[in-house]
């Protein structure tokens, strides 16, 4: 299955200055580790760059979307083209393992048509922010699955189902 695992705020931010912009929670942490644990991530550079992500992410086989390959260390590995090509390829590769698309956000809605899930983390409040997300652009074409709150109340855990999923094009 391909899934997308994303963290917004209400008003769909997903970054300020390179990172996260809000603090460390320790209930999306865990929930993100829970559903991602060994299976494979993909994500873009910048995501793959922020200073606050822990490199490598043990228990996972880490791609990074990038056209600069030389300069990613040996525990991410770097693959390049469009995200339908990408994701047959990595597809082919991991078989019998789960995909997460982990951002940035045009990453992630490059891979919408080929989402099986989306796992969404919704943080209360507003945050400042320099990278966001249309979030109602994103959800069309996907419905409720479950929704969880943390037990601190901060934020909500949803799964939706994307219900007009494309399938990929073959590379062989």
């Amino acid at each position: 299955m391909i899934n997308a695992i994303f963290a917004t705020d209400i008003n769909g931010a997903m970054g300020n200055g390179g990172t996260l912009p809000w603090p460390h929670n320790k209930h999306d942490m865990k929930r993100f580790q829970d559903l991602t644990m060994r299976h494979v991530v993909v994500m873009g550079r910048k995501t793959w760059d922020d200073p606050k992500f822990p490199k490598p992410l043990s228990g996972r086989i880490c791609y990074v979307l990038t056209n600069r390959p030389n300069n990613l260390p040996i525990y991410g590995r770097p693959v390049n083209g469009e995200i339908s090509d990408v994701l047959s390829r990595i597809q082919r590769s991991h078989p019998n393992q789960n995909i997460f698309v982990l951002g940035g956000p045009d990453v992630i809605m490059a891979a919408q048509p080929y989402l099986d899930y989306a796992y969404l983390t919704t943080f209360k409040g507003q945050y400042k922010a320099d990278v966001r997300i249309q979030v109602k652009e994103f959800l069309s074409g996907f419905q409720v699955k479950r929704c969880d709150t943390s037990p601190d109340f901060s934020c909500s855990f949803l799964k939706y189902e994307n219900i007009f999923k494309r399938p990929l094009p073959s590379t062989e």
